[in-house]
């Protein structure tokens, strides 16, 4: 689970993901936008009941419902079924993520996250130029995405599940370090090949990165 609010960089580390080889949604991929033209790496199957659960990401309620837990499980252990190593990501999973872990956990998958932070003042200014907000209510978002995302990391390392931090700033000073971090975290030691790791790191677009 790839757990950091919206224009923090969990696109960047998702995509990074999915050259190491963790499944992100193949298939069910939401294309590139002018915003993140290299990708969301978003499956669209969880991205809708995301949309569902939490119907406005400005100002994000959640809405707690068993048939949506189920429908969580129900995704999870299809995908789970084709491949061992798979990957979520999507903002609203500060928001939702608690139900999505009760459900992976409950039905037998391991669940670990990444931490993805980033300067707040420079994700405040990201999604005033994405989506013309104020900065006083970019501000908020974030403060209400990372509130609650911090009580999720809390619960879970206290139930024993694994986290890794990945910090944006920190990636682009040195993908190749952060890619290779990213794979023993995700694999152990069944690391993919040095060329793997690379061609993940080289997703990085450091230029683009620190201008969006």
């Amino acid at each position: 689970m790839v757990l950091g609010s919206h224009r923090s960089g969990t696109s960047m580390i998702a995509g990074m993901l999915h050259l190491l080889g963790v499944n992100m949604g193949d298939g069910h991929l939401m294309p590139p936008t002018p915003a993140n033209p290299k990708g969301h790496y978003e499956d669209m199957r969880f991205y809708r009941l995301n949309e569902t659960v939490v119907t406005d990401w400005k100002n994000p309620t959640l809405w707690d419902d068993e048939d949506i837990r189920e429908a969580y499980w129900d995704l999870a252990d299809e995908i789970g079924m084709k491949c061992s190593v798979w990957g979520i990501k999507d903002p609203r999973m500060c928001i939702t993520g608690g139900m999505m872990v009760e459900e992976f956990t409950g039905g037998g998958t391991e669940v670990r996250m990444i931490i993805v932070d980033r300067d707040i003042k420079a994700m405040t200014a990201s999604m005033n130029k994405r989506d013309g907000l104020s900065l006083v209510d970019s501000a908020r978002i974030h403060e209400t995405y990372l509130a609650a995302r911090d009580k999720l990391i809390k619960e879970s390392e206290g139930n024993g599940i694994k986290t890794i931090r990945m910090v944006y700033e920190d990636v682009l000073d040195n993908p190749t370090g952060c890619a290779a971090n990213l794979a023993s975290f995700c694999f152990g030691d069944e690391m993919p090949s040095s060329g793997v790791v690379s061609a993940a790191a080289k997703f990085v677009d450091v230029g683009l990165n620190r201008n969006g």
